[in-house]
């Protein structure tokens, strides 16, 4: 049996990016890992920096104090002596997640570690991980590019080699076996339903699906194989919670909790029937969801949807291909409504070829939709999307950050239109601008060159065609077959 160390990476502070900052609820990808190498026999401890470990390391003792960069949900929680959680765990193998909004303090952290324990593996994975993984090699063992429960096996009993590891995804998520709450329920997550204007309490957060097979450009998980967890295992699941945690609400947070409506239909019907009298909220398409749907996600305890509207300009949603239109926005919305439903949109400004228009546009229609939250962003280059690898490839970008991170063409003049003159994104992206000696553009619409990225994308395939991934997959132990389950339709 070995000991793993699961870390979230450290956060800046909330004036130190540009990007969102979460809300506040536990690391899942890390529970699922966790889960998974404790299925085989292995002891696990999860530490979350994220939310409760500071961003900053002092430069004289290093990783010991964390900084006061903690949302008002948490910032009375004690911050973790990290080496001092290494020392008294004496893990065999490290793990971490990062994102990009974590990758300065996380790679920081990464040295620190291996300055002081050398002989200690450490693997990484999480979203920087798949799309950048060459930015992080100088500072981890092992780089998991890709869904980690295979990978992470693999590295801890020794069958993968130091680099970038690539294992297959598993096809079928009912073979995972479900998160263990205990790592997290002792702690002062966001356990409510706040953005759907619900006071419910305690909500457990729960990632039911993997993967998106629509075409959003942007997007990082855009055209990937939809995966569910079979919805009788699901409400046994929530079921045991229940009893467990005395959960009163569940929140899907994943991609798309509505892809397969069957399952959706099926979920309902079952927490109908077995009277588990509990809410929930996911995040949905519209086009996913007819008014029988709507109703029955209703009956069964649904209290709120989270939209990804991102556009009222219809040219600007046929330009970022995300396969709905006005008009289902304007059918669908007062269904949801009506229904009881809040709605919590999601707005998106400074796509490529966005003009004025557009914009006023897209304020006209929120007006006229009356979701019940609009949250709108300013685009920034996130890896992982079509219009990242379109932007990033061409050089069609005011900055780029070591990290990867971009900021579009007139971002300082548009974030100030968005978020208002005096808001700390506008602050942050000004003060990195000056230490940068970037000049920031003016506010008007900018272009890809199509020929000129295809030119340079193909140049780099070729390159990575001399590549060669390690095919080895880490097979279930017998414990964790699949029971007999439903087939769902396809999208």
């Amino acid at each position: 049996m070995s000991k793993i160390l699961l870390i979230a990476a450290p956060r800046p502070d909330s004036n130190e990016t540009a990007m969102h900052m979460g809300d506040g609820r536990p690391p899942m990808g890390l529970a699922y890992i966790s889960a998974y190498v404790e299925k085989f026999g292995h002891e696990t401890k999860i530490i979350d920096l994220y939310h409760f470990g500071g961003g900053h390391i002092d430069e004289q003792q290093g990783y010991v104090k964390a900084s006061a960069t903690i949302s008002h949900i948490i910032r009375n929680d004690k911050p973790y002596d990290v080496m001092g959680e290494i020392e008294k765990y004496n893990p065999d193998v490290i793990g971490m997640y990062l994102g990009t909004i974590s990758y300065y303090e996380g790679t920081k952290l990464a040295l620190e570690i291996k300055q002081k324990y050398p002989n200690t593996p450490i693997m990484v994975g999480g979203p920087h991980a798949i799309e950048l993984p060459e930015t992080l090699t100088p500072y981890f063992d092992y780089v998991v590019c890709g869904e980690g429960e295979r990978a992470a096996m693999d590295i801890i009993e020794g069958k993968a080699e130091k680099g970038i590891v690539r294992r297959a995804n598993i096809d079928d998520i009912n073979l995972l076996p479900l998160p263990d709450f205990r790592h997290f329920i002792h702690k002062p997550y966001n356990w409510e339903l706040e953005m759907f204007e619900n006071e419910i309490n305690p909500v457990i957060t729960i990632n039911s699906t993997r993967g998106c097979p629509f075409s959003c450009m942007f997007c990082g998980v855009a055209n990937t194989k939809f995966r569910g967890i079979d919805a009788d295992r699901l409400v046994n699941y929530i079921g045991g919670l229940v009893d467990s945690y005395g959960a009163e609400g569940i929140y899907f947070r994943e991609d798309n909790f509505t892809v397969q409506p069957k399952r959706v239909e099926k979920f309902c019907d079952l927490l109908i029937s077995e009277n588990l009298n509990i809410n929930w909220s996911c995040e949905s398409r519209v086009n996913n969801l007819s008014p029988k749907l709507i109703e029955k996600m209703a009956k069964s305890g649904c209290v709120g949807l989270y939209i990804g509207t991102e556009s009222g300009s219809e040219r600007m949603l046929k330009y970022m291909r995300k396969g709905e239109t006005k008009e289902d926005f304007i059918e669908k919305l007062p269904i949801i409504h009506a229904n009881g439903l809040t709605t919590y949109t999601t707005w998106v400004f400074g796509l490529p070829t966005e003009t004025e228009k557009d914009r006023d546009d897209t304020r006209r229609f929120i007006d006229l939709l009356k979701p019940t939250t609009a949250d709108t962003f300013v685009y920034l280059g996130q890896p992982g999307s079509d219009f990242y690898k379109m932007l990033d490839t061409t050089e069609t970008y005011e900055f780029k950050e070591k990290n990867g991170l971009f900021y579009v063409p007139g971002f300082i003049p548009l974030a100030k239109q968005v978020y208002g003159e005096n808001d700390p994104r506008v602050e942050f992206v000004e003060t990195l601008y000056e230490k940068n000696k970037v000049n920031p553009g003016p506010l008007e619409p900018y272009y890809i060159d199509e020929e000129l990225y295809r030119e340079l994308a193909t140049k780099k395939v070729r390159s990575q065609l001399s590549v060669k991934e390690d095919p080895t997959e880490h097979k279930l132990m017998p414990a964790l077959s699949k029971a007999d389950t439903n087939t769902y339709e396809s999208v």
